[in-house]
């Protein structure tokens, strides 16, 4: 795949529009799936949507950047499609998470003064990671579509939707919730804040080295073969872990904040 920027014919462009439409709506749909999540009092969409347009615009800044420092943008993602190299992989597996964790969860920053529960922080964060794989998404269908067709784009779409989507939504949560707790100074259990952080990254770092494993052989069928169950399968169990403690974290936190204010504590 390459990322050459070409002036592309009509039907490419339609095709290619059409790939930034299901972009936005499949991080709308797990948007709205994140908020209800919260029992309680949930979040306004309008500000779900303002974190949602912070995370895009925080993966735009770092695409750009990127471009500027002339490193391949197919180098410094995770799963499909994945032109993997050497230096790709390290940087996939070492730099990223480490980066992309990082800025994700200190976007929070924007959003401090709605952290008024602790669950809160784990809503935003997966709304920032949202717009953080929207953005993506949008990159990686225009590389599809002008390298693969309509037969790429679909299969993109489906692959990304389900490992990557879920991917960035849940770590950006999960180390938004340590971010959090630090802003707000809202001791969570026993667990200290930057262990959240440290966690998200390990899942990033895990998720992207099952997703670059193809680098290991050099056939194309057992590339794809490798790609389809060591990325997809493997790596989306690792996403959707991560969803899943997400999931059970913000419901467990928002009954917790519920009862307490019933019972006239906190």
């Amino acid at each position: 795949m390459s990322w050459r920027f070409t002036v592309p014919n009509m039907a490419n462009a339609v095709l290619y529009l059409v790939g930034v439409a299901i972009a936005i709506a499949i991080a709308l749909v797990f948007l709205f799936w994140v908020r209800r999540m919260e029992l309680y009092h949930r979040e306004p969409w309008s500000m779900v949507i303002y974190a949602l347009v912070i995370g895009a615009i925080v993966a735009g800044a770092g695409a750009v950047i990127l471009v500027l420092l002339g490193l391949p943008l197919d180098d410094f993602g995770d799963f499909q499609p994945f032109s993997a190299t050497l230096q790709g992989v390290l940087i996939a597996i070492l730099v990223a998470p480490i980066v992309e964790e990082t800025v994700k969860a200190g976007s929070l920053i924007a959003l401090r003064g709605r952290l008024v529960e602790p669950e809160n922080a784990l809503v935003y964060g997966a709304a920032i990671g949202l717009g953080f794989a929207m953005m993506e998404n949008i990159l990686y269908f225009y590389g599809e579509v002008y390298s693969s067709g309509a037969n790429g784009l679909a299969a993109s779409v489906l692959i990304r939707t389900f490992t990557s989507t879920v991917m960035h939504m849940s770590t950006a949560a999960i180390a938004g919730f340590g971010v959090g707790m630090l802003l707000t100074k809202n001791k969570t259990g026993k667990t200290p804040w930057f262990s959240y952080v440290i966690a998200a990254i390990i899942l990033h770092a895990l998720f992207n080295l099952f997703a670059s494993a193809s680098v290991m052989v050099s056939d194309q069928l057992t590339k794809d073969v490798v790609n389809l169950f060591s990325g997809a399968i493997i790596g989306g169990a690792v996403a959707w872990y991560a969803l899943i403690f997400m999931r059970n974290k913000i419901k467990q936190l928002d009954l917790e904040n519920e009862i307490k204010k019933e019972i006239g504590v906190g």
